[in-house]
């Protein structure tokens, strides 16, 4: 399973996922759902603090791409209109410590990548790296703002059709 994992995050960057999933499965005692958790916690800090973002080159930045008279979503930058290259990350338990470290996040497009990255691994945990619902049904996150000023996190998911998705309430 952690294999399997690993290799459906590739896209992420050249990761450790499969240790990690088994270091962290042996602290939990097999709970899938916490390792879910924390695995999602360290791809998001790790792409916060180490990942470099730059204009997508597939959309010059703007996420989508014209064909014809549509507007199509630019796939390799998920919408985004930039790409994330990673530094060189620590080990995992000194990301996590890091990243509680910071005090105020500022750029909210790489807080919405961060979070898409985190959903996606947490989702490939849970799905055993069977599935491809963490990339294909993870459409996207973005960060909006509200009337109020305050911010609210967007996230983008796709369901079979015939399926019900129960909404929250305000």
């Amino acid at each position: 399973m952690a294999d399997r994992t690993q290799k459906l995050l590739s896209f992420l960057n050249t990761r450790q996922t499969a240790e990690q999933i088994r270091e962290l499965t042996e602290i939990y005692d097999g709970n899938r759902e916490l390792v879910a958790i924390d695995i999602a916690r360290i791809v998001a800090a790790e792409t916060y603090l180490y990942g470099v973002s730059e204009k997508c080159n597939k959309c010059g930045g703007k996420g989508y791409n014209k064909q014809g008279w549509k507007e199509l979503d630019c796939i390799p930058c998920e919408s985004s209109g930039v790409e994330i290259f990673y530094l060189d990350t620590p080990h995992w338990k000194d990301t996590l410590k890091k990243f509680e470290e910071i005090e105020e996040f500022s750029n909210d497009t790489k807080i919405a990548i961060s979070i898409y990255h985190g959903v996606c691994a947490g989702l490939a945990v849970l799905t055993e790296g069977i599935l491809v619902a963490p990339l294909d049904g993870v459409v996207s996150c973005r960060i909006l703002t509200n009337d109020n000023g305050t911010n609210v996190l967007l996230s983008l998911l796709l369901v079979p059709l015939g399926q019900q998705v129960e909404q929250a309430k305000p």
